[in-house]
């Protein structure tokens, strides 16, 4: 195993989301690896409204956010934000694997809001799934507009941050999957298994088999919706609504609906989401069931600022093949450089920037952190779907980012 004679800082990770911006850096050191820095602000005070191409004005905040912690460097492995990266799912007829990137631009053409010409494409090879008589490979593209990949560059850049890659949030989270067990393998030797990410505004399930990302979809149902239901429900603002959620779900069980009437009123205000929700969760599972030929999921792990959230976890044990444990990738290893309300209070939310640290962190140092089967993840690259690589994001500013 690979041993570091002194602390070694790794890239920070930056997570733009739409209810907070993370920073997260991880040091490598002799016993392995830990939080040396981390910085969160809200988005209420993270952004100066849309600035570049609808981009969000992050430039000022991030500089804030440097200065609040020992960040070492100015590196970054970023997500990009929502808004800019798109995903979508197509088949493709056989064919060699040196002629698929030019046949996901040509099939792909008309399914992006945005001329691929102009656009930096990736994708991920999913697997061979059944169409009729015919085999087809499963593809996952993802896409973004060169000039929204460049305003978000500039800002950055504005920062004084040096963008090593920048990569889609669900692609990172999925490395988090490194840090837990793998559950049942009902498939032999091959593990599969499922993260569903609920975020603020809306809920990504990603299903994988080891390393390979072979399912991933976005549900218009997140935070923001649920705290919009209770605050309808009980006559209060959505701040309010929010507020009291938080504090709901650090309650004791035994602190429930039955004992409480205001949290029975907005349980009973975000019973109605919550079963959606967890049905459109279900139809992912069986979709990917169906199209992988019966191939069950033997983990779930929720992530998000969601995650905590009891009636949810109740929801989705109730129509998934395994009940689902909440993940706190933060947790797994020395965070005690965060700050107590960032480091143990939905922790879940910090996977994407954990994901990015991850990538970034020495393989040998990954696999001493994993779980049984964390070697075969580690060693393949595949779930980080870079959309941007060092080279790229180095270049000048103006010059489109195009493969």
């Amino acid at each position: 195993m690979l041993k570091f004679r002194r602390t070694q800082p790794l890239p920070i990770a930056l997570d733009v989301g739409n209810d907070s911006v993370k920073m997260l850096q991880l040091a490598a050191t002799p016993g392995g690896l830990r939080v040396s820095a981390a910085a969160k602000i809200a988005v209420g005070e993270s952004s100066d409204g849309k600035g570049r191409d609808g981009v969000p004005r992050i430039a000022a905040t991030l500089q804030r956010m440097l200065e609040q912690a020992p960040f070492a460097g100015r590196n970054v492995v970023a997500s990009l934000p929502q808004s800019v990266i798109h995903l979508r799912t197509l088949r493709l007829a056989q064919r060699p694997d040196s002629d698929l990137p030019a046949a996901v631009r040509a099939s792909a053409a008309e399914m992006f809001p945005f001329d691929l010409s102009r656009a930096a494409v990736r994708f991920l090879d999913a697997g061979l799934v059944r169409q009729g008589a015919d085999e087809r490979r499963e593809i996952i593209a993802a896409a973004a507009c060169d000039q929204d990949v460049s305003a978000f560059l500039a800002e950055l850049h504005d920062a004084g941050l040096h963008a090593l890659s920048l990569q889609p949030a669900p692609c990172a989270t999925y490395r988090c999957l490194e840090l837990f067990p793998g559950g049942p393998e009902p498939e032999g030797d091959v593990v599969v298994r499922a993260l569903v990410d609920v975020g603020a505004t809306h809920t990504t399930v990603v299903i994988g088999r080891d390393a390979e990302i072979s399912f991933i979809k976005s549900l218009d149902i997140g935070g923001h919706r649920l705290s919009e239901a209770v605050s309808r429900k009980l006559g209060i603002t959505f701040e309010e609504a929010s507020q009291l959620r938080r504090r709901l779900a650090s309650m004791p069980v035994s602190s429930g609906p039955r004992r409480d009437p205001v949290a029975g009123a907005a349980f009973d205000a975000t019973r109605a989401l919550l079963e959606e929700l967890a049905h459109d969760v279900a139809l992912c599972f069986r979709y990917h069931a169906v199209t992988f030929r019966g191939k069950r999921v033997g983990s779930v792990t929720l992530f998000g600022g969601e995650a905590g959230d009891r009636h949810l976890r109740t929801a989705l044990a109730g129509v998934l093949p395994v009940s689902p444990d909440v993940g706190r990738p933060i947790l797994t290893i020395d965070a005690s450089a965060m700050k107590p309300a960032d480091r143990d209070s939905a922790s879940g939310e910090w996977a994407v920037a954990m994901g990015l640290a991850l990538g970034a962190a020495p393989s040998a140092v990954r696999v001493a952190l994993g779980a049984s089967g964390s070697a075969r993840i580690q060693n393949n690259h595949r779930p980080s779907a870079e959309l941007v690589g060092a080279a790229a994001a180095t270049r000048t500013l103006a010059e489109s980012l195009t493969e």
